[in-house]
C-alpha cells in the first residue's frame, strides 16, 4: 500500500460490521483524518461500517474497494459525510454511502443528508458512488458558501427521502457554479430526482425516472437572489416523475430578482402518463414566472430542440407565455407527419421552430432506390465513401440517421457533413464530422453532435467512410433519415 494510503480498518478502534460501534467509528475516523497528509487516501474494506457522520476536514480521496461491497452506513441524524469549508481537491469514489432507511422513496429513513459540501469547496469529484436511503438529500450544499467545479459521475442516487441532488445559490454571497453531473441513474426520490440552481451546470447521459416530485428542478424557490444561467440538460432519459421531467420557475419580489438565462434542452427522451403526474401537473415540461413577459424578460434564451418527449394525455410543454423570442422552441413532427402544436402550448412571443424529417433514397451502392426497411445496400467495403445528398432548403441539420447490418463489431462508420455555397465552384468545406463503431447492426444517428448551420452553404452533402474493417466482412446500409429545420 501507498505510504500515504490508510485501510479504515487499520485505524485503533473502529470495527467492520457492528451498529453498536457507529459513534465510536466516528470519532476515531474524524480524529484520523486530521491527521492524515494533504491528498492521502482512506480506504474502506469489503464490509459495512456503521457510522454517525463523517466529516472531511483536510483534502483526502475516500476510495471503497467496490460500490457493492464497501459500505458506509449513517444512523444518525448528522450527515454521512461533511466536507469542512475550503476543502478542495478531494475524490469519493467506488464506495456505497447509505441512510438507515430500507424503503423506496425513503419513506422510513430518519438519518441526515449523504454528502454536504460547504463554503469554498471546489473541485471535488463524486464517482462511482451509490446513494441510498438518506433521511434528506443525497448530496447537498445551499447557503453554505460558494461551492464550484463538481463533478459527479457514473452514480446511483435511489431512494432518498428528499431529492437524489439539491445544488442551489442561495445568493451572491453562496453561488453554485460550473457543476457537472453524468452517466448517473437517479430514481425513486421523494423529491425532485435533480434540483438546481446556478451558472454553468451540465446535466447528461443520466437516467432520471420514478421520482416524486420532477425529474429536474431549476426554479427560484430555491434562492434568494441570484439567477441560473448556462443551464445544459442533454441526452437524458426520463420516465414518470410525478411532476414532470422539466420544471423552470423565475420570479421577481423586490429585492429578489431570480431570472433563468441561457439553457439548452436538447436529445433527451422521455415517457409519461397521465396516471402517474401528481394531482394539477399537466405537462412534462413548464415555465412559470411571477411576472408577465411583457412586464419583464425573467425567463431568457431556452432552446429546446430535438427532444423526443411523449404522453398519453398530458402535453409536452407548456410555457405558461413568459417566453420571448430569444427562445428557440422545436415542434416535431406527430406520427402521423403533422406538426405536434397541439402538445406545444402557452409559448408566448418564442421562436417556433417546426421540424421536418424525410427519408433520402440510397445511390451508387444502393439496389434501386427503395431498400429501407427491407431492402439493403451491396455490401461497401472498406476504406470506401458513399455520399448523399441533401435537399436544398436546409437551414440547420438536426440529425442524420443511418440503419447498418454487418457481422463485424469494431470497424468504424464516419458521417461528415460537406458544404459550399450555391453554384460555387470551390471545393467542399467540411461542416461536421462524427466517427461510430460498428456493433454488428444498429442505427449511427448525428444528434448528439448538436445541430449543424448550413446556411450560406447551400450546396451541401453527406458522406459516410468505413475503416477498419477486416476481410469476409460484410456491412449493408439502409436508406439515411434527416431531421432539419
Amino acid at each position: 500500500m501507498a505510504s500515504n494510503s490508510y485501510m479504515v480498518t487499520d485505524i485503533p478502534g473502529v470495527v467492520l460490521n457492528d451498529k453498536s460501534k457507529a459513534q465510536s467509528n466516528s470519532d476515531q475516523i474524524n480524529q484520523f483524518i486530521k491527521t492524515m497528509p494533504w491528498g492521502g487516501q482512506l480506504i474502506f474494506p469489503i464490509g459495512t461500517l456503521y457510522c454517525n457522520g463523517l466529516t472531511i476536514s483536510t483534502t483526502i480521496n475516500i476510495e471503497g474497494i467496490s460500490k457493492t461491497g464497501s459500505y458506509l452506513q449513517n444512523l444518525s441524524a448528522n450527515p454521512c459525510i461533511t466536507i469542512n469549508a475550503g476543502v478542495e481537491r478531494g475524490t469519493i469514489r467506488n464506495i456505497a454511502i447509505f441512510g438507515n432507511g430500507t424503503q423506496m422513496y425513503g419513506t422510513d429513513a430518519t438519518s441526515g443528508y449523504g454528502i454536504v459540501f460547504n463554503a469554498d469547496t471546489v473541485v471535488w469529484l463524486i464517482e462511482n458512488v451509490w446513494l441510498r436511503y438518506h433521511g434528506k438529500h443525497a448530496i447537498y450544499t445551499y447557503g453554505l458558501g460558494n461551492v464550484n467545479n463538481i463533478n459527479i459521475i457514473n452514480c446511483e442516487i435511489e431512494y432518498n427521502k428528499q431529492d437524489g441532488v439539491y445544488l442551489a445559490s442561495k445568493d451572491f454571497s453562496n453561488q453554485v457554479n460550473n457543476i457537472n453531473i453524468e452517466n448517473c441513474n437517479i430514481a425513486g426520490m421523494g423529491g425532485n430526482g435533480i434540483s438546481i440552481w446556478g451558472n454553468n451546470i451540465n446535466i447528461s447521459g443520466c437516467t432520471i425516472q420514478g421520482n416524486k416530485g420532477a425529474g429536474i428542478r431549476v426554479s427560484s424557490d430555491l434562492s434568494d437572489q441570484s439567477s441560473a444561467s448556462g443551464i445544459n440538460i442533454i441526452g437524458n432519459y426520463f420516465e414518470l416523475d410525478g411532476n414532470g421531467f422539466i420544471v423552470i420557475k423565475a420570479s421577481y419580489l423586490a429585492p429578489k430578482a431570480c431570472y433563468v438565462i441561457g439553457m439548452t434542452i436538447e436529445g433527451n427522451f422521455g415517457v409519461m402518463y397521465a396516471a402517474n403526474a401528481n394531482a394539477g401537473i399537466n405537462s412534462l415540461v413548464s415555465i412559470s414566472s411571477n411576472l408577465d413577459i411583457t412586464s419583464a424578460r425573467q425567463i431568457r434564451q431556452i432552446h429546446y430542440l430535438n427532444n423526443n418527449f411523449s404522453s398519453d394525455t398530458l402535453k409536452i410543454m407548456d410555457g405558461g407565455n413568459r417566453l420571448n423570442a430569444d427562445s428557440i422552441i422545436t415542434i416535431p413532427l406527430d406520427p402521423a407527419g403533422n406538426s405536434d402544436d397541439t402538445n406545444y402550448v402557452n409559448l408566448g412571443n418564442a421562436t417556433i421552430e417546426r421540424l421536418k424529417r424525410t427519408v433520402i433514397n440510397g445511390f451508387f451502392y444502393a439496389r434501386g432506390t427503395t431498400y429501407s426497411q427491407i431492402g439493403k445496400s451491396d455490401n461497401i467495403p472498406n476504406n470506401a465513401t458513399v455520399s448523399f445528398p441533401l435537399p436544398d432548403n436546409i437551414a440547420v441539420l438536426r440529425q442524420v440517421s443511418i440503419p447498418y447490418l454487418s457481422n463485424y463489431i469494431g470497424g468504424t462508420i464516419r458521417i461528415d457533413i460537406w458544404g459550399r455555397p450555391k453554384n460555387s465552384t470551390a471545393a467542399y468545406t467540411s461542416l461536421s464530422s462524427m466517427s461510430f463503431t460498428i456493433k454488428g447492426s444498429g442505427i449511427v444517428d448525428t444528434s448528439s453532435g448538436g445541430p449543424i448551420s448550413l446556411l450560406g452553404s447551400e450546396d451541401n452533402y453527406f458522406s459516410i467512410k468505413t475503416s477498419s474493417l477486416s476481410g469476409g466482412t460484410y456491412l449493408n446500409i439502409g436508406n439515411p433519415f434527416i431531421a432539419y429545420t
